[in-house]
């Protein structure tokens, strides 16, 4: 379906939009309204952002998953990030949107490096980053946050089936040129 941006075995996953704004309500630990605009605003600035994870048998939105244009050490680094509405936890769901993701940017993008931010709290998400090939590299303070930086060369992943749609999402790179 040309809606998708990336599409797994279960998931299909497109731009968020605004009226996705009450679902990613449904996240009560994130900022909706930062999420949807920071996603909307960096579709025009570099490509790419969060986008909406959607169950594609019943058309259910469950998440938001995607690559973000992170700052760290005075670096840029792509980030896979997801968040799933809690009673979708536990299913595989957001290992298969991040696998789809991080495919994505390793092969319609050229990524070369693709990092995860995780809190030490946060096992579920280490364990999502670990069944996708992403490795501990070190401790760093982001956000005034201590956090686990996962690190993941995504030529080298397991591998996810994904498809991309070619005419979506792809920039020459983080904070590259959009291709056309």
């Amino acid at each position: 379906m040309a809606e998708w941006i990336i599409e797994t075995a279960r998931l299909g996953l497109r731009r968020l939009r605004p009226d996705d704004l009450a679902q990613i309500r449904r996240m009560p630990w994130l900022d909706a309204e930062r999420v949807l605009h920071r996603s909307l605003e960096e579709y025009e600035r570099v490509g790419h952002g969060f986008l909406a994870v959607i169950l594609r048998t019943s058309r259910e939105f469950v998440g938001v998953c995607g690559l973000l244009d992170q700052e760290i050490e005075g670096r840029r680094e792509a980030e896979v990030g997801y968040h799933l509405i809690e009673a979708f936890h536990g299913q595989g769901i957001a290992t298969e949107a991040a696998r789809g993701v991080m495919d994505y940017a390793a092969e319609a993008m050229g990524l070369r490096r693709i990092v995860s931010f995780i809190e030490h709290h946060n096992d579920r998400s280490a364990r999502v980053a670990a069944k996708n090939g992403l490795v501990y590299e070190r401790d760093e303070l982001f956000r005034d946050i201590l956090v686990r930086v996962f690190v993941a060369d995504p030529s080298v992943g397991r591998g996810g089936g994904a498809t991309a749609s070619m005419e979506s999402l792809a920039v020459d790179g983080i904070g590259g040129t959009p291709r056309a």
